[in-house]
């Protein structure tokens, strides 16, 4: 039986939430570390001081922040939570919202966040599939 548009969405939001464990586990366990396309270019836009004691702290509670926020994606999509799903939807609108406003500004210094602009738009898109349509 074909796969329908409410599956893809579901589907979609379960990838695009267990990919953002990636980087976020990357943050946790080796704060830092490049791992996606164009990471050295990000990084030297943010936080990389490691000399300061915040340094480790701040990438840390960053990974496990985007670690829980997706897992309770995952979880209100499986169980059909909508009112979770809602928080889930808006906080894609959100992200996906800051990440166009800046899109210019880190491409201006070789940053590539088309990569996160894309999990994040699509994940917004499935989620808008299943709670409005």
């Amino acid at each position: 039986e074909p796969m329908n548009l409410n599956q893809l969405a579901r589907y979609s939001i379960y990838f695009t939430s267990a990919f953002m464990f990636l980087p976020a586990g990357r943050d946790i366990f080796a704060p830092g570390a490049t791992l996606m396309p164009g990471d050295d270019k990000l990084f030297a836009q943010m936080f990389t001081d490691r000399s300061k004691v915040g340094y480790t702290f701040m990438w840390n509670l960053w990974g496990l922040n985007w670690i829980v926020i997706h897992l309770m994606k995952i979880m209100a999509t499986a169980a059909n939570k909508t009112d979770f799903m809602k928080l889930g939807f808006v906080h894609g609108v959100l992200v996906t919202g800051k990440l166009i406003q800046d899109f210019g500004k880190m491409s201006a210094v070789g940053a590539d966040a088309s990569g996160f602009l894309t999990i994040f738009a699509i994940e917004t898109l499935a989620f808008a599939k299943l709670l409005l349509f």
